[in-house]
C-alpha cells in the first residue's frame, strides 16, 4: 500500500530502569536490575511473586500525554503504549 507508510525514527520507553530512553539505557549499561518482590502479588499464591514497577514518574508522563477523558475509555496499558509513542514522536523531532 503505496500511500500508508509510516516511518517514526525516534524511540519511546518507560520501563523499570527509567520514565524515558535516556534513563532507561543508563540503567541497562549500568546492569541494574528492576526485577523485585512485589509484596501484593507473593501473598495471591502465584507460580512467581516476581515483577518489574514503573517508576513514579510514569504516572505523571501519562497525565500529559493522555487526557482524562481519554484515560477513561483506555486500559492502562494502551495508556502507557501512547505515551511511548508520544515520547517516540519528541525524539524523532515531529513534537
Amino acid at each position: 500500500m503505496v500511500g500508508d507508510a509510516v516511518a517514526i525514527t525516534g524511540l519511546g520507553l518507560i520501563t523499570g530502569l527509567g520514565h524515558d530512553l535516556e534513563t532507561s539505557w543508563r540503567g541497562l549499561l549500568a546492569g541494574q536490575n528492576p526485577v523485585s518482590l512485589l509484596p501484593h502479588l507473593a501473598s495471591q499464591n502465584l507460580p512467581s511473586p516476581f515483577g518489574v514497577s514503573l517508576p513514579e514518574a510514569a504516572e505523571e508522563l501519562m497525565a500529559k500525554a493522555v487526557s482524562p477523558r481519554q484515560k477513561k475509555q483506555m486500559t492502562r496499558s494502551t495508556a502507557l503504549a501512547c505515551t511511548m509513542a508520544d515520547q517516540a514522536l519528541k525524539d524523532a523531532g515531529h513534537l
